[in-house]
């Protein structure tokens, strides 16, 4: 809601979180807490959907681009993300 607010959109532009967790910490840990686990294809198919549209996309990420998303099997991180996703940075 911040990002939203402080973009002035309205409400039917902005898409729900694909990954919501409630304790604030980063979202490997938050997800280890919550006990589960946050998977980079899941990422990768929610960000295909909304960009199936020619609109403008902007993504808040939690932290820094260095933040893990995972660790095992092996770390993933949000620069790892955006890689895959192709997105302009």
């Amino acid at each position: 809601r911040t990002v939203g607010a402080l973009a002035n959109a309205p409400a039917e532009v902005l898409l729900p979180n694909a990954v919501k967790l409630p304790l604030p910490a980063s979202p490997h840990a938050a997800a280890a807490a919550a006990g589960v686990t946050i998977h980079l294809d899941d990422l990768l198919t929610a960000y295909a959907a909304h960009r199936r549209t020619d609109q403008a996309l902007l993504v808040e990420l939690a932290g820094g681009l260095l933040v893990p998303l995972t660790l095992a099997p092996r770390p993933v991180t949000q620069a790892d993300w955006l890689e895959r996703t192709g997105a302009e940075v």
